[in-house]
């Protein structure tokens, strides 16, 4: 006598491989079980919480202004009004922090996010404002965390 139990559960799954194998072939992209991320948007907030957490050791923020802090080191609002200051100059330094710096070991979300709340503190007439932001690709391109250089 033979387990008919596995015998329909095997059919089964070679059914469902087989329609999954014809539509692949048809090209059918709008499959009920695929799912499209969207881009992720740097958000300001996010990169406020980010910095108030890692950054504000020894950084000044305009959260928190009046503290004892290192000589020398420029506060969040003073970087971020550096005239020749860009967004991919910070993203640089977040990935290859200078030997004072501790590597934060932030993701691409995480930058733009910072990048954003950076972008905020920007009031400086001398310092031109930054162009808005691109979204990073989410079709699998690029790692999640960048490589040093």
């Amino acid at each position: 006598m033979t387990n008919t139990k596995h015998g329909i559960g095997i059919a089964a799954a070679a059914v469902l491989q087989c329609t999954i194998g014809l539509l692949a072939l048809s090209g059918s992209t709008n499959l009920a079980f695929s799912q499209t991320v969207p881009p992720y948007l740097p958000t300001a907030d996010a990169g406020r919480a980010i910095a108030l957490k890692l950054c504000s050791a020894c950084h000044l923020t305009p959260e928190a202004p009046a503290r004892p802090v290192t000589v020398g080191i420029p506060s969040l609002a003073a970087l971020a009004n550096k005239p020749e200051q860009t967004p991919e100059a910070i993203a640089l330094r977040l990935i290859n922090p200078p030997h004072a710096m501790p590597d934060m070991q932030l993701t691409r979300d995480e930058i733009g996010d910072v990048i954003a709340y950076l972008a905020t503190l920007r009031t400086s007439p001398a310092a031109p404002p930054w162009p808005a932001r691109p979204t990073r690709p989410t079709d699998g391109e690029g790692p999640k965390y960048p490589r040093p250089t």
